[in-house]
């Protein structure tokens, strides 16, 4: 390990130095020595989403805006997305609506892979529509959900040119 910069001259007991671009290798353990304490990796960036549905058939968008933004800890990764469609046809489409282009895939885990939720502004209005996500395993999609009738349903029909989702998930990786 070493430190490049410590802004005193010698460390007393009880004090706290200060460090500026201190780099690690290996990981660091916190609250603990045991591999559960461990994070080996921090990484934060931006990624641009599609869309898609599980049979494309003759679908076609187009977004005005997307972007994606994650920031990973360990095997967590949380993003936050928005998409802006400035024209969409489902076509013979048919299936999951997804979110595509996350940038890491999903871990392989029993029934816990990831979710979180997601609002659509100027999608054609129904005050019923509760909505939710679903990450499976090994994925890089999200399948977005309205949630009726306790059962989930195709979210996404036709919404208007102009409409925008935002999405704030969290799931696993391997990566």
């Amino acid at each position: 390990m070493s430190i490049s910069k410590i802004n005193t001259n010698s460390i007393a007991a009880g004090a706290s130095p200060t460090m500026t671009d201190l780099t690690l290798s290996g990981g660091i353990y916190l609250g603990g020595t045991g591999a559960a304490n461990k994070i080996e990796d921090y990484e934060e960036g931006t990624f641009t989403p599609g869309f898609q549905y599980s049979t494309n058939g003759t679908h076609s968008s187009t977004f005005s805006e997307a972007f994606g933004y994650y920031r990973k800890i360990g095997g967590v990764v949380h993003c936050s997305i928005f998409v802006k469609w400035s024209a969409f046809s489902k076509g013979t489409a048919s299936g999951e609506a997804q979110i595509t282009g996350l940038p890491f895939s999903s871990a392989i885990l029993n029934r816990l892979h990831g979710g979180g939720s997601w609002n659509a502004y100027d999608y054609p209005a129904d005050t019923s529509k509760q909505f939710t996500t679903v990450i499976g395993p090994s994925a890089t999609t999200i399948s977005l959900y309205d949630v009726g009738s306790n059962t989930l349903n195709d979210a996404i029909n036709d919404p208007d040119v102009g409409a925008e989702f935002k999405l704030i998930i969290t799931y696993f990786t391997d990566a």
